[in-house]
């Protein structure tokens, strides 16, 4: 995602690696799990992934979006506080996008939130 917000940024690259490194690692980690037989996926766990994977599919999207047309306040400006705002402004439009798919696709319900607190 980094690398489609700010693609003049040297840090893009690497938040494109270390996001496809983290995949790769969890797929792994996966297959090595379900080798030795110490996990199973079920169909729940599956169909949560998916709508993480949804949610997680369209904040991006709307954050390409958005991104776009404020790419001069990104990059350049001759005020950081400037550039610090759209980032922050970036970041709270990702959240709001994500928790109102992510709970539109009951993502994370009230019930999971319970099973931290014991």
């Amino acid at each position: 995602m980094g690398y489609h917000l700010a693609p003049g940024m040297p840090a893009s690259g690497a938040a494109a690696a270390a996001s496809l490194a983290f995949l790769v690692q969890s797929l792994v980690l996966m297959a090595l799990l379900m080798r030795q037989r110490l996990w199973r996926p079920s169909l729940a766990l599956a169909l949560k992934v998916m709508a993480i994977s949804a949610a997680s599919g369209v904040m991006a999207l709307a954050l390409h979006g958005a991104s776009g047309s404020l790419q001069p306040y990104l990059i350049g400006h001759p005020s950081g506080m400037v550039e610090f705002a759209t980032l922050a402004g970036l970041c709270g439009l990702g959240f709001c996008v994500y928790a109102l798919i992510a709970a539109l696709l009951k993502v994370l319900r009230v019930q999971d939130l319970a099973e931290f607190r014991r």
